[in-house]
C-alpha cells in the first residue's frame, strides 16, 4: 500500500514492526545504475551497481538497526520503520528522557562509524585503500570481479561513512536534525520549542546557502563519475531549504495540535 503524503510503500511486518520503503531509496537504486550506466562499460557498470545497491541496502538495514536496538534497550516502543538512502525514520514512544532521545538518535550514525572504521582500518592496513579514498563522497568505489573481496569492502566502507557524514548535517530528515534538537532542549530547558524550531530552519537555510556558494566555487570542476559536482551541490542546496522548511512548518502544526 502506498502512502500517499510520506511517499513510502509498505514491504510488511518484520518482528511485529511495520516496515516501509520510501520511495527516495528506490530513485537512489536507480540512480546508482544510471551513473554506473553512463560512464563506464556496460557489463563493468551492472556489476559495479549491483553490488553498491546491494551494500547500500545492508549499511541502511544495520543503520536502522542500530536505532531499534537502542530503542528497545531504554524500554521504548517501536511503532512503524520507513527505509530511506541515509538510514531510515523510526516512529516510536520513549519515556519522556531527552537523554534516552539523544542515545537513540546518536545509535544510528555510530554504527555507521564503527563500521567504516573498521573497514578502513582492514583495507590501509592491507595497503589496498587509502583513507582518503574512502571518505571522498564525490568517488564512489568500484566493483572489481578479479579482486571482489577488497572492492565489495571498498564499497561497503565508503558507503558507511557517507551514511555518516550526511547524518551530522543538521537538517530534516536526517538524523543530525533530531540530535540538534535534543541538545537544545538538553542545554536549555527555558528555550520555547518555537525558539528551537525557528533555529534549525535558520541552521538548515545556512546549510543550503553553504551549498550554493560549493555549486559556484566548484562549477569548473570534473571530477569521477558524479558529474557534474555544481549540480549535485545545487539540488542538494535546493532541497535542504525545501526540507528545512518543511520540517519547522510541521513542527509547528504538531505543537498547535498538541495545545
Amino acid at each position: 500500500m502506498i502512502e500517499r503524503f510520506e511517499w513510502s510503500a509498505g514491504i510488511g511486518k518484520w518482528l511485529g514492526v511495520s516496515v516501509r520503503i520510501h520511495a527516495t531509496l528506490l530513485l537512489f537504486l536507480i540512480l546508482i545504475f544510471a551513473v554506473g550506466w553512463h560512464y563506464q562499460d556496460r557489463d563493468y557498470a551492472i556489476g559495479t551497481g549491483t553490488v553498491t545497491a546491494t551494500m547500500l541496502l545492508v549499511a541502511v538495514l544495520l543503520h536502522e538497526l542500530a536505532h531499534l536496538f537502542a530503542i528497545g534497550n531504554l524500554g521504548g516502543e517501536i511503532h512503524s520503520v520507513t527505509l530511506t538512502p541515509w538510514g531510515g525514520k523510526s516512529s516510536f514512544s520513549l519515556p519522556a528522557l531527552n537523554r534516552d532521545r539523544l542515545i537513540v538518535h546518536l545509535a544510528g550514525p555510530f554504527l555507521s562509524l564503527c563500521l567504516f572504521l573498521v573497514g578502513a582500518f582492514i583495507l590501509t592496513r592491507s595497503g589496498n585503500s587509502e583513507w582518503q579514498q574512502l571518505m571522498n563522497p564525490l568517488q564512489p568505489q568500484q566493483f572489481r570481479l578479479s579482486d571482489w573481496q577488497v572492492s565489495t569492502l571498498e564499497i561497503f566502507t565508503w558507503l558507511n561513512f557517507q551514511i555518516f557524514l550526511v547524518n551530522l548535517v543538521p537538517c530534516f530528515p536526517f538524523d543530525g536534525a533530531q540530535i540538534a534538537r535534543t541538545l537544545f532542549l538538553m542545554a536549555g530547558q527555558d528555550l520555547s520549542r518555537i525558539k528551537i524550531e525557528s533555529t534549525l530552519l535558520a541552521i538548515g537555510q545556512l546549510t543550503a546557502a553553504v551549498c550554493f556558494v560549493l555549486a559556484w566555487m566548484t562549477h569548473k570542476l570534473n571530477v569521477g563519475p558524479l558529474q557534474p559536482t555544481w549540480a549535485l551541490l545545487l539540488t542538494a542546496g535546493v532541497t535542504l531549504m525545501f526540507c528545512a522548511r518543511y520540517d519547522y512548518q510541521r513542527s509547528l502544526a504538531a505543537r498547535l495540535r498538541i495545545r
